[in-house]
């Protein structure tokens, strides 16, 4: 790198973004914890406070921040975090790094790091099965709450989980929060589902799978739902999840995931996180991100779907989430189902005791 340009480098980065004036480079971090290590000019600073949100952006995309301003120096004494308003947009969404004379400054950082979240509604099942309706009261499949460790498979958290299995006709639903109409507030649906890929020699057999909904509640419309579908395909032998805003016509798992855009994969068996997060698009629509990561934190699969429709017709209460359809010998396990909503607060900063310096 031409000399004349100062590096700074979070390590075990995985994204790359130009910086402004005295800084060249700025490289995001994805370690497992979320930590990494901020190196300016050759100096270790300590740990960054990208560690929060795991780097990641509200739509799970490595955060890019913008290298405003930079004075280095040898000294490492000192070393400080805090909010600023550093770009006069009234909004204190600027980090500034200090360490002795070193002077960084991460511009809008803040609106890139994955929203402060506070949860509203929670179920681990750990002494119930959390509100799910199925055919004991008069709806369709059914849910079992099991000890961890039931079928080989352990609780993604706590010491229990439920199964859920549909029939002929559809699978159990839950209401989640049940507020009704409330005024909009960003929110993340999300719950734990194990994936058994056939890809080990194992697993699913070729045409089951499962389709998964959350649906918003828009006024005039009822709900509108955004589904994840899973399904183990035949013909390549892979287990496909997709996502999209149409459903299934059929009462069996779809066969053509792999010819949708953006489809996915799945090979390892294990719990994934499917997430939901509802918000306000730039142009005052519905937009909803659908997010599944793995047991380790990393991203599988993102889309953005779109909605038309206005924001102000929106419910901040989610309508329900809804296996619509579960074509699975013996059910899918399920666990940790959860609804958080947007606190609006910064992300808070590492404590001075956490830090590691040189």
């Amino acid at each position: 790198m031409d000399p004349e340009f100062n590096l700074i480098e979070i390590e075990t980065g995985v994204a790359v973004v130009t910086g402004t004036e005295a800084a060249d480079l700025f490289v995001i971090p994805l370690a497992e914890d979320g930590i990494g290590i901020t190196i300016i000019h050759g100096f270790e600073l300590g740990v960054d406070a990208l560690r929060f949100g795991r780097s990641l952006g509200p739509d799970g995309t490595a955060v890019s921040a913008e290298v405003a301003a930079a004075a280095y120096g040898d000294d490492l004494a000192g070393y400080a975090e805090s909010w600023i308003d550093a770009d006069g947009d009234g909004a204190g969404d600027d980090l500034l790094i200090l360490a002795g004379a070193n002077a960084v400054i991460l511009s809008d950082l803040a609106a890139q790091i994955a929203p402060v979240q506070e949860s509203h509604f929670h179920r681990g099942f750990e002494h119930a099965t959390g509100g799910w309706i199925d055919e004991s009261q008069d709806w369709f499949g059914s849910v079992t709450r099991v000890a961890s460790g039931t079928d080989g498979i352990v609780s993604a958290a706590g010491k229990y989980h439920v199964v859920i299995a549909g029939d002929e006709i559809s699978a159990p639903y839950n209401n989640l929060i049940g507020l009704g109409a409330t005024a909009f507030a960003p929110f993340t649906a999300s719950v734990e589902i194990y994936l058994d890929s056939a890809a080990d020699g194992s697993g699913w057999a070729a045409g089951q799978g499962f389709d998964y909904t959350v649906a918003a509640s828009v006024q005039g419309l009822g709900g509108l739902d955004f589904y994840f579908n899973v399904a183990q395909d035949a013909s390549t032998g892979a287990l496909w999840l997709a996502a999209g805003t149409a459903q299934n016509p059929g009462f069996s798992a779809r066969t053509d995931l792999e010819e949708v855009a953006g489809a996915v994969a799945i090979e390892a068996d294990g719990w994934y996180r499917f997430a939901h997060r509802f918000h306000a698009d730039s142009d005052g629509t519905l937009a909803v991100d659908m997010l599944v990561t793995n047991g380790e934190d990393e991203i599988v699969f993102k889309t953005t779907l779109a909605a038309d429709v206005a924001i102000e017709d929106v419910s901040g209460d989610p309508r329900y989430a809804y296996f619509e359809l579960i074509d699975v010998a013996g059910g899918i396990a399920v666990d940790e189902l959860d609804v958080s909503y947007d606190t609006g607060a910064l992300p808070p900063l590492p404590e001075l005791a956490g830090l590691f310096l040189a």
